[in-house]
């Protein structure tokens, strides 16, 4: 699941979600409240399915600069207990 919602675009889906639900305690006494649980969830998880339906995105590029440093995969044929020499 990649991330489709920009940083902005998350904040504010979040904030529209807690103004929405916060009429289950202020306001119209209804079960309308509950659709401000989908822009909370989809603002905190950065992930929107609508936008992945229709290949929309407003998260920057990736460039080389942002993108996350590759990691080494781990050593798994070196026995439990075992010192291997290091290679100065």
């Amino acid at each position: 699941m990649k991330k489709n919602i920009h940083q902005t675009e998350r904040f504010f889906r979040v904030l529209i979600g807690v103004v929405l639900v916060s009429f289950a305690f202020f306001g119209p006494k209804n079960y309308w409240f509950l659709l401000g649980l989908i822009p909370i969830v989809t603002g905190l998880v950065g992930f929107c399915p609508i936008y992945r339906i229709f290949s929309f995105s407003t998260r920057p590029p990736e460039t080389e600069a942002t993108k996350a440093p590759e990691t080494k995969p781990i050593d798994t044929t070196s026995k439990p207990g075992t010192m291997q020499p290091s290679k100065a």
